[in-house]
């Protein structure tokens, strides 16, 4: 098993909770209080739960599970606050089937002493079911909701609507709509109704979204009209990235926006420069860059340039040629957007240039607090003289991120794996489809390389897998210090699940792209001077 600097808090916070206990037991037993013999254990139920949410908070859920296990064994009584707050965290850490077994565990038939069921706790679960897309298991869950006595609030429905997005059933959607419209008690708020548009732009229902738009517009009411903000805004435009269609983002953020800050009497241009529509865009003509031929080096520079132009009004403070580790100086990015950056900068590099561009991609991730965490723990697993394992952990990385690292860790930091020969990735995800692709993305880098590396898969985790030893001492042997693992470049398929996009998108043709920019601009007349697409 890999020790980490994670477990020790464990133990530390076993101790400690044991410690607590036992001082508080011994003032409890001369005292004889009865009251206080309660508030001790509801006072160490708050020191788990801590301890749960600060491995939560590092993405542990090995330790988390064993954190709970290690409650389980000593006989610590749960309520319903500390196991909702479990769940959410276990899906705020993307493993749903944990969050399903120990609800079952918590609140299944067999325990005599199970805490009381809530809506917040279903509500918990149903909203685990969106990554999984798993449309029935969600409305089991909404048939618990009923038969506990409890109706489905505002927050049910949105999760639900949610959860019928990532299914593409959009038809059950609209069953659940006119439930939503028939019963009095629910408010159609904004969260409610960008869902609704979320189903409908992710499965490509843009006629049924802009419906749905113009009714809200009709209704000329301070609550329908105040539903349109940048939040509904950038919900659909996320849906319709997540949909692939960053086509029709671009008209939605074209057309569609100043069109309904019109009917609202607004001005569209203060809107159309919020960060998270900006950012939609920056996402938008990375997806553009994805679908283009690596050979299309015009193509590739002009999305880039466009790239740059809106992270720089994102972060116009940061300079992104700095010194790798100089955050005191520079603001820092989000993890999300240091690999946005990174992924545009790989993208428009042909791949037998990547080195050429690795410093360059290696600052722009240490930027982000979270990415400087996690190779800072790779690097202390190294230093560990108990275990020969070094665990990399991809899960939550793009694909075309995750294979610059391994590049960048075998021609740059060789020392590091050579001190940890066992080299253990992880590639976790929501979903067993998403983690073969990313397995078959990394098998794809690793059979480029001058000596193939091959994976071989963890017997008692299906998503993790050892880099051969073999095949990594020679590719040291064979590959000089600082030198391009590559073979002769070779154009591969890339097999990451996002890269299959539409037949809406524009090929590679400049032409025509810039043919319905001209478009939008002649038809809105909304851009002067000032570049958005």
């Amino acid at each position: 098993m890999v020790i980490t600097i994670n477990i020790i808090s464990i133990a530390i916070l076993f101790i400690t909770a044991v410690g607590i206990e036992s001082r508080r037991g011994r003032r409890i037993t001369s005292e004889k209080d009865n009251g206080a013999k309660g508030h001790c254990k509801s006072q160490s139920k708050e020191i788990y739960l801590a301890g749960l949410i600060h491995l939560s908070n590092l993405g542990q859920v090995e330790e988390m599970v064993e954190l709970l296990e290690m409650m389980e064994k000593k006989k610590i009584a749960l309520n319903s606050h500390f196991c909702k707050i479990a769940l959410q965290h276990l899906h705020k850490c993307g493993n749903a089937s944990l969050q399903r077994k120990f609800f079952d565990k918590w609140f299944g038939v067999s325990n005599k002493e199970a805490p009381q069921m809530n809506l917040e706790i279903l509500n918990t679960m149903i909203q685990g079911c969106k990554k999984e897309v798993n449309l029935d298991t969600a409305l089991k869950y909404l048939q618990m909701i009923k038969d506990n006595g409890l109706k489905p609030n505002n927050v049910s429905y949105v999760h639900l609507l949610g959860v019928c997005a990532s299914a593409k059933q959009v038809d059950y959607a609209e069953i659940l709509w006119e439930t939503i419209e028939a019963d009095s008690r629910i408010t159609k708020s904004e969260i409610l109704i960008a869902a609704m548009l979320g189903v409908y732009a992710r499965n490509g229902a843009d006629t049924k979204m802009e419906s749905v738009l113009k009714r809200v517009c009709k209704l000329q009411s301070t609550v329908s009209l105040a539903c349109l903000n940048e939040r509904t805004y950038t919900k659909v435009m996320s849906a319709l990235l997540d949909a692939n269609n960053p086509d029709a983002m671009f008209k939605f953020y074209f057309k569609t926006i100043p069109d309904l800050e019109k009917s609202k009497g607004t001005n569209s241009m203060d809107v159309l420069k919020v960060p998270s529509l900006i950012r939609c865009k920056c996402r938008a003509h990375v997806q553009y860059m994805r679908m283009l031929s690596p050979d299309d080096e015009h193509g590739l520079k002009f999305h880039r340039e466009r790239f740059n132009t809106f992270f720089a009004e994102l972060y116009p403070d940061v300079h992104v040629q700095g010194a790798a580790h100089d955050t005191d100086k520079t603001p820092s990015f989000s993890f999300k957007d240091a690999q946005l950056y990174a992924i545009s900068i790989l993208l428009s590099c042909p791949q037998k240039k990547w080195m050429e561009v690795a410093s360059q991609v290696f600052e722009l991730l240490w930027k982000s607090p979270r990415f400087e965490r996690l190779f800072n723990r790779w690097a202390k697993d190294s230093s560990t003289t108990d275990t020969n394992h070094l665990l990399l952990d991809l899960s939550n990385f793009d694909c075309i991120v995750a294979r610059f690292i391994l590049r960048y860790l075998v021609v740059f930091q060789r020392d590091l794996l050579k001190k940890k020969p066992c080299v253990l990735i992880s590639c976790h995800s929501y979903d067993d489809h998403t983690s073969l692709c990313k397995k078959a993305d990394i098998e794809n880098e690793l059979n480029q390389w001058k000596v193939q590396v091959r994976l071989e898969q963890k017997t008692d985790q299906p998503h993790s897998f050892f880099l051969n030893q073999q095949d990594m001492a020679l590719l040291f042997e064979v590959l000089p210090d600082g030198k391009d693992p590559y073979t002769p470049f070779k154009c591969t398929v890339d097999t990451t699940p996002t890269i299959y996009l539409q037949n809406k998108l524009f090929n590679d043709s400049k032409h025509q792209f810039d043919k319905e920019l001209h478009h939008c601009i002649k038809d809105k007349k909304i851009i002067q001077n000032t570049v958005f697409f």
